[in-house]
């Protein structure tokens, strides 16, 4: 995950494998995920772990990548 919407937008238009859509997720929806800052630059990357139910209930908001406004 990353920590912007800009950022992943970025990430997304560099590779395009990884998808043309992007999940919002608010990390505050759940108590029973852990996350961790992994990439090298501050406030890039995070690793979450949780279960998928757990995580799927913290998702915000969908928007496609053609359509963002970053």
């Amino acid at each position: 995950m990353y920590g912007t919407i800009a950022i992943a937008v970025s990430k997304a238009l560099r590779y395009p494998q990884l998808g043309a859509w992007l999940a919002e997720i608010d990390l505050t929806r759940s108590a029973n995920l852990r996350v961790e800052q992994t990439g090298r630059r501050r406030l890039r990357h995070y690793t979450v772990w949780a279960e998928p139910d757990d995580l799927f209930g913290c998702v915000a908001r969908v928007i496609s990548i053609a359509e963002s406004p970053e």
